[in-house]
């Protein structure tokens, strides 16, 4: 998890620093092992066309193949699937590096179900101005639907919207 970082001069002040930076990754890599062992064992996922997917069992992507594969479940407005290992920058729109997993696999499972569309939802935490959250997670929606068209997925097949704080999935 990124951390915002300041830039100070004197020793006490770069301590201070050094030291809250070094508890706040700490805490970053306790809150990521945890999510990581909260998503399951990682599996082999064979999709249609041949693709195979090596996928947390209670990740995103498992949990969609399962809802697209099962045509006993409606589409509807209160289904949701959350990225599990999808971050951006701290309070920017710029996709972090250690997404690219998780968006290839979306993309695959989107090339594999060809008529299967999708509504990205993007959100940020309640702290801020509520109008500057709302444009940042519209952003951040625009940006993670811009991915999977750069990855081949039609732009027809997608729509973004930005939430804003509205329906959070932390408790912030």
């Amino acid at each position: 998890m990124p951390v915002d970082s300041a830039v100070a001069t004197g020793s006490v002040a770069l301590d201070t620093t050094a030291a809250r930076a070094g508890a706040a990754a700490s805490a970053a890599s306790t809150a990521v092992t945890d999510a990581a062992r909260n998503l399951g064992a990682f599996g082999k996922k064979l999709l249609p066309g041949g693709v195979e997917l090596n996928v947390p069992e209670r990740g995103i992507e498992s949990k969609l193949i399962a809802f697209i594969t099962d045509k006993s479940q409606p589409v509807n407005d209160t289904t949701w699937f959350n990225f599990d290992r999808l971050n951006f920058a701290r309070g920017s729109a710029t996709i972090l590096p250690e997404s690219k997993e998780q968006l290839n696999n979306i993309a695959a499972v989107l090339k594999a179900y060809p008529s299967v569309d999708v509504k990205v939802g993007g959100y940020t935490d309640n702290s801020g101005d509520p109008a500057a959250n709302r444009k940042l997670s519209q952003q951040r929606a625009d940006a993670v639907r811009q991915a999977l068209i750069g990855k081949g997925i039609g732009a027809r097949r997608m729509v973004a919207e930005g939430y804003g704080s509205d329906h959070p999935v932390g408790d912030n």
